[in-house]
């Protein structure tokens, strides 16, 4: 699955051969001591994690999972997100 969001932005699932650009990418945020990165994980994760690249080059990385899902008959006022950060 990929998506462009602008003719330069290209949005899509991590591969393999990402690995160099990830690797850019984890340099460029870390320079800052206080940067939490969260890395890919093993190959059987990367399902979950969705890249952005702009002009070949990954300038951002998101990994999602649904952890539960509402039902269909519950109450509008019960569908609240929860965000939970470390």
């Amino acid at each position: 699955m990929s998506q462009s969001l602008s003719k330069n932005v290209l949005i899509r699932l991590f591969q393999s051969e990402d690995m160099p650009l990830l690797g850019e990418l984890y340099q460029s945020v870390t320079i800052n001591k206080h940067a939490v990165f969260w890395w890919v994980g093993d190959e059987a994760n990367w399902c979950n994690v969705y890249c952005a690249f702009e002009q070949g080059k990954m300038i951002a990385k998101g990994q999602v999972s649904i952890i539960n899902v509402v039902p269909p008959n519950r109450s509008q006022e019960n569908k609240t997100l929860y965000i939970c950060e470390p």
